[in-house]
């Protein structure tokens, strides 16, 4: 339900393409976490280009392990979206 509500609704939606799927000539966009590990946003975690998020203080019950951008190691690798609407 997650999924559907998190990756495929919205892409359909906005009629995003190669994206909210895992299928064959998709954009491999994944999140893996670690569920039950706090971790605290703060000013020094963030990886945002503006240095600054309004989370700056929340804790969350999870923590991101990984994240892959079209298939490949985020650090540096970001596209732009193309929409059909």
């Amino acid at each position: 339900m997650t999924v559907q509500k998190m990756c495929h609704n919205p892409a359909l939606l906005f009629g995003i393409e190669g994206r909210g799927f895992i299928r064959k000539g998709y954009k491999a966009d994944l999140v893996l976490v670690r569920p039950g590990v706090e971790e605290t946003v703060t000013r020094e975690s963030l990886l945002y280009k503006c240095g600054w998020s309004p989370l700056e203080g929340q804790t969350f019950h999870t923590h991101i392990e990984h994240v892959w951008v079209n298939g490949q190691d985020s650090v540096g690798i970001g596209k732009p979206l193309k929409f059909n609407k």
